[in-house]
């Protein structure tokens, strides 16, 4: 059985608009993980400046084993958070195997769901205290 040049045509067609629809998604997520990552630092300065406290003791244990300002460790973290997901996303771009690809993407939406649910809440509880 041989296979006809349209049939390979339309399946490199098909395997092209998955890995493009992929890389959007992939940097569609990225954007929103960055995007609420900042709402989460914004809003925590909002509030630790508004007389709020940081209740994060991981946070705020690293904050005083470095000597620095709670906003510097978690700018710094976020920095981290930031970049490493972007090489989780990278790799998930680069891979040809699809397990390592859902996989990526799953990790990134898992993040992402995270960052949302800590901005909104920190948003509410700004918006509770005043």
């Amino acid at each position: 059985m041989t296979i006809s040049p349209s049939a390979t045509r339309s399946r490199v067609t098909r395997t092209a608009l998955f890995f493009s629809r992929y890389e959007v998604m992939v940097s569609i997520l990225l954007g929103f993980f960055a995007f609420f990552n900042l709402m989460d630092l914004l809003s925590t300065s909002f509030a630790l400046r508004s007389g709020l406290q940081e209740s994060n003791v991981m946070l705020l244990g690293m904050a005083a084993a470095i000597g620095v300002n709670v906003i510097v460790i978690m700018a710094l973290l976020k920095v981290i958070f930031v970049a490493g997901t972007v090489v989780l996303g990278v790799v998930g771009v680069k891979s040809a195997n699809l397990k390592i690809r859902n996989m990526a993407m799953y990790s990134i939406l898992a993040f992402l769901f995270v960052f949302v649910y800590v901005a909104l809440n920190n948003v509410i509880i700004i918006l509770m205290s005043q």
